[in-house]
């Protein structure tokens, strides 16, 4: 992938996000803002990806604490 390639990172972030990559998804997008600080979309798709990472780990620290109670 051209690492300049604006709509490639765009994309590849909202498959990410699909798959519950979230870590990746952040680093994805972090990688299109750092080629297109201005790029609207991309900031917005960020704020979702760290907000669905967070969720992710409540869950993941709720199922976690069940187990070992």
């Amino acid at each position: 992938m051209d690492p300049k390639n604006i709509k490639a990172h765009y994309f590849r972030a909202q498959a990410q996000l699909k798959q519950e990559l979230y870590e990746e998804a952040v680093k994805t997008i972090d990688a299109l803002l750092a080629v297109d600080p201005a790029h609207a979309e991309g900031k917005k798709l960020l704020v979702v990806a760290k907000k669905e990472r967070q969720q992710y780990r409540e869950r993941e620290a709720q199922k976690f604490a069940r187990l070992f109670k």
